[in-house]
């Protein structure tokens, strides 16, 4: 059985245009800024907690999901494209679960 991914359907041109809008550059400017951020808290040791692996995992977890929030936006594909599911989990060396 085939799941459909998303409710809403964008056409490549719809896409093409709104990633040229001026407003939505400066926005996705913003989020790599944000996830750069994100990416050298996680480097610094930001998400350790010496006294507990549980909070340690959530809170890595929870940067994690930031970035990988952040990269569906900016790597957004139209209808028609594969679901770059899967190949996101391979990049990242990730077993998906």
């Amino acid at each position: 059985m085939t799941t459909k991914l998303f409710k809403s359907e964008i056409s490549a041109e719809e896409l093409a245009v709104w990633k040229a809008h001026p407003t939505t550059v400066k926005v996705f400017d913003r989020l790599r800024d944000v996830k750069g951020a994100i990416m050298d808290k996680i480097a610094q040791g930001g998400t350790l907690n010496l006294e507990s692996c549980e909070n340690t995992q959530a809170k890595t977890a929870l940067a994690v999901g930031k970035i990988a929030g952040i990269n569906e936006l900016i790597f957004m594909k139209p209808v028609g494209d594969t679901d770059r599911t899967d190949e996101w989990y391979e990049d990242h060396n990730i077993k998906k679960t």
